[in-house]
């Protein structure tokens, strides 16, 4: 997400269960950088729930001026 007043703009979208309004933000096969930050075991069979994010607060904490190289892309 692109801010915190985005991501409020979204769940707000969902809560609504509207998902025309996702499908405007959103399309299928769009491919998007997040990061994961929270796991849990849903089952014997080792499967697992993934809670992602993709707020650049996030994906992008541990980005120091250290890590930066000129002419670097960051998305």
């Amino acid at each position: 997400m692109i801010s915190d007043e985005y991501t409020e703009l979204i769940q707000e979208k969902i809560s609504n269960e509207n998902q025309d309004d996702l499908d405007d933000l959103f399309h299928l096969g769009q491919y998007v950088i997040c990061r994961v930050i929270e796991s849990q075991s849903v089952n014997e069979k080792e499967q697992k729930r993934l809670f992602l994010s993709i707020n650049p607060k996030d994906v992008c904490d541990q980005i120091t001026p250290d890590n930066l190289v000129k002419g670097m892309v960051i998305n």
